[in-house]
């Protein structure tokens, strides 16, 4: 089996020698540079020779006016009323939130001070037996 086996390094080894011989290049092919975009786009300028122009329109600055971005006093005034009466919608809403509260509390103190006349009855009778 080892005898087998030796040929096939051998074989094995001069394919991957002859493969590494092959890859070496000092000549100027190798060097060249592959294709890629910019070789496309380099050829497409190369027969410009204008120079470039300002464009007027693109240098030109118009101050905005204030009037056509402010708002109105009448759009002023109508946003402060609407924000008052939510102002006042929402105090409106807390208060009647505070009053369901109040009688939640009131409906369970009652609960539990009739739990307590009942449990103290329950054994004042258990005494009294």
């Amino acid at each position: 089996m080892k005898q087998f086996m030796k040929p096939r390094y051998a074989l094995l080894a001069g394919t991957l020698l002859g493969l590494a011989a092959c890859g070496g290049s000092d000549t100027a092919s190798g060097d060249a540079t592959a294709d890629s975009v910019e070789i496309p786009a380099e050829e497409a300028l190369e027969d410009v020779t204008d120079l470039p122009v300002e464009d007027a329109a693109a240098i030109e600055y118009e101050e905005p006016n204030p009037e056509d971005s402010a708002p109105s006093i009448e759009t002023t005034q109508e946003a402060a009323d609407n924000a008052e009466n939510v102002a006042s919608e929402a105090e409106a809403a807390l208060e009647a939130l505070e009053a369901l509260e109040a009688e939640d509390a009131i409906d369970q103190a009652t609960e539990a001070g009739v739990n307590e006349v009942s449990t103290a009855a329950e054994a004042a009778t258990d005494l009294g037996q």
